[in-house]
């Protein structure tokens, strides 16, 4: 007994003039022409505006081929600027109250550019960098508290 497989549609159709009453909609890989522009279809079904680029590929403006590298270049220097401000409002910003549910921290927390928190399995063995700062010894779940930054002993416990 021989197998069938069904490849569907393989190469595109021309649909001719697009109409927004087409019977039963545009198929996928129909071609449609409206006002000098060609485009295809990317769904079954189709009766949405030609605008739709979620339904529609453009092939053709009418006056040009529209080159995709030229669209995505453009959406991609759009993105970048909105990036390039977005960065700056939060180098420019300034928090003076922040109310947060939960934080995860996946690898550091930092305070002014130092460790907020030193986890060890031992008791502190250096200076402290600032205050504030704390250290864990997970052997024995002590918490130490910096008090200044003079020495070792800077640290209390707590």
């Amino acid at each position: 007994m021989a197998t069938t497989i069904n490849l569907g549609k393989i190469r595109p159709y021309d649909a001719g003039e697009w109409s927004a009453t087409y019977a039963g909609g545009y198929d996928v890989l129909n071609i449609v022409t409206y006002n000098g522009g060609s485009f295809m279809s990317k769904v079954t079904a189709n009766t949405y505006p030609l605008t739709d680029r979620t339904k529609w590929i453009p092939l053709t403006d009418g006056e040009k081929i529209i080159d995709a590298e030229e669209v995505i270049a453009t959406d991609l220097n759009a993105l970048s600027a909105r990036i390039g401000a977005l960065e700056a409002a939060f180098r420019n910003m300034i928090i003076s109250k922040m109310q947060i549910d939960s934080i995860d921290v996946l690898k550091d927390l930092n305070y002014q550019g130092r460790p907020l928190f030193i986890v060890s399995d031992v008791a502190p063995n250096i200076e402290p960098d600032g205050v504030p700062q704390f250290w864990i010894n997970t052997s024995n779940g002590d918490f130490y508290s910096a008090q200044n930054v003079n020495s070792v002993a800077s640290w209390k416990l707590k």
